[in-house]
């Protein structure tokens, strides 16, 4: 679990400080920190799709998918659905709908759901806390470690 705790804690840095106003807002008010959190996983998220094989014969939409059949999940854009998501492509730390599937769903949905919230929850209070001027050291483009599944940056350069 080190990999999707590492990237969200990454993807959830970058994303509140180089959107405007996130990161102050969160230090002028720590209780926007489990709305930060909600929407990291939502918006960023560390896993961004997962394999499943179907085990019986299923209809996705109008297509019959047979049993045994290789899929891909695509959680990520799952979780930009405009169908669910009111403007789905904005960062909204205010946003109360959290239907996201960053943890799967059902009997699928992940163990460690509840540690890695409270995991991001505690590091986002903290630096807010100990570092409120903290930013990004430069403006440089992320690179992404290359994996399907996972994503996260190779690395993230902050200052304060």
């Amino acid at each position: 679990g080190h990999e999707t705790t590492t990237n969200l804690l990454s993807n959830a840095l970058h994303r509140c400080l180089s959107e405007p106003g996130v990161w102050a807002t969160m230090v002028a008010d720590p209780s926007t920190i489990p709305g930060a959190v909600e929407e990291t996983l939502r918006f960023d998220s560390s896993v961004i799709a997962w394999r499943r094989v179907t085990t019986t014969e299923a209809v996705i939409g109008e297509t019959t998918v047979p049993a045994g059949a290789k899929i891909l999940v695509l959680l990520g854009s799952a979780n930009r659905d405009p169908a669910v998501f009111d403007q789905p492509e904005r960062f909204d730390i205010s946003r109360t709908d959290s239907r996201y599937l960053s943890f799967g769903w059902g009997k699928h949905y992940c163990l460690g759901a509840p540690l890695a919230k409270l995991e991001l929850e505690v590091v986002l209070q903290e630096l807010t806390c100990r570092l409120p001027n903290l930013r990004l050291a430069d403006d440089r483009p992320l690179t992404y470690h290359r994996n399907v599944c996972f994503r996260g940056p190779r690395s993230l350069h902050l200052t304060w």
